[in-house]
């Protein structure tokens, strides 16, 4: 019998420091503050050619360009706005890749195809994530919302309430002289989602 007591002891010590431990983790998870702010708003926008410019950003209450986002997990106004410039020759073949900033990952936001049409929008694919351009011509400017909502399903990632995502930009450039040129560059921008929920902890004991 003491044995038994004594084994009932242990396992309730256990089951309430791994339940503890959890807790700490999340607060660790959804209070993380990743290198600042600022170091994400003093990215630059030029590419690996000097004729291609490449940003994306959200805006702030103020309608202010911003790289953090903080918003309700359930937001349904939120956009991505995506901003290219090409001074002189043109691009083709462009893609827009949003992914997690950790490898092989997933962002924390899903962009969202509203059914209208987008000037020099191919195609936007809501499965991957991905945003498929027409050609840009020389001389053109343009800035593209797209709508996003947060990633989530009835089970949310602790790791998703707080990430810094990485949308990449690739295409092939053709300058003046018509040499071609791959093109290359990510943006990073960090998104905060807000909301109350119901931590599930899974945790097995053998004896």
């Amino acid at each position: 019998m003491y044995q038994k007591l004594t084994n009932k002891i242990i396992a309730t010590i256990l089951i309430t420091t791994i339940t503890l431990t959890n807790f700490i983790l999340l607060g660790i998870y959804t209070s993380k503050t990743y290198a600042s702010n600022e170091e994400l708003e003093k990215q630059k926008t030029i590419t690996n050619n000097e004729n291609v410019e490449f940003d994306t950003y959200f805006k702030d209450q103020n309608g202010q360009k911003t790289h953090f986002l903080s918003k309700d997990i359930n937001s349904e106004d939120i956009k991505l706005h995506i901003y290219i410039k090409v001074k002189k020759g043109y691009l083709k073949n462009t893609k827009i890749e949003i992914s997690g900033e950790e490898f092989n990952e997933s962002a924390n936001f899903k962009i969202q195809n509203n059914n209208t049409e987008l000037e020099l929008v191919e195609k936007i694919d809501v499965n991957n994530n991905e945003i498929v351009l027409k050609q840009i011509n020389q001389g053109t400017e343009i800035v593209l919302e797209v709508p996003i909502v947060s990633n989530k399903d009835n089970k949310v990632l602790v790791s998703n309430f707080n990430k810094r995502n990485n949308v990449k930009l690739t295409a092939m450039y053709t300058n003046d002289k018509g040499k071609e040129i791959e093109i290359n560059k990510t943006i990073k921008v960090r998104n905060e989602w807000n909301g109350k929920g119901k931590i599930e902890i899974e945790q097995f004991i053998q004896r």
